[in-house]
């Protein structure tokens, strides 16, 4: 497995798979870690901007399309 199919990508896509990754771990993490202590407080509004991108950056994409000019992952970004 190697990252070039990424690296080739355009940049809207790099944005995307970065900002999933990130969510994901982070969100791993929130979910490992004990509520209401100061860190799991502080990355919780990270972890919403990180999701805010990964949203916002899905309707950027546009190579998969059922409908025109969206698909069906757009209904879910919004």
């Amino acid at each position: 497995m190697t990252v070039d199919p990424l690296l080739g990508a355009p940049i809207v896509v790099q944005v995307h798979a970065v900002a999933a990754i990130a969510a994901f771990a982070l969100g791993d993490g929130q979910l490992a870690a004990p509520t209401g202590t100061g860190p799991h407080r502080g990355r919780g509004p990270v972890w919403v901007a990180l999701m805010a991108i990964v949203a916002l950056s899905s309707c950027a994409i546009s190579t998969i399309c059922s409908f025109g000019p969206v698909s069906l992952i757009h209904g879910l970004s919004i």
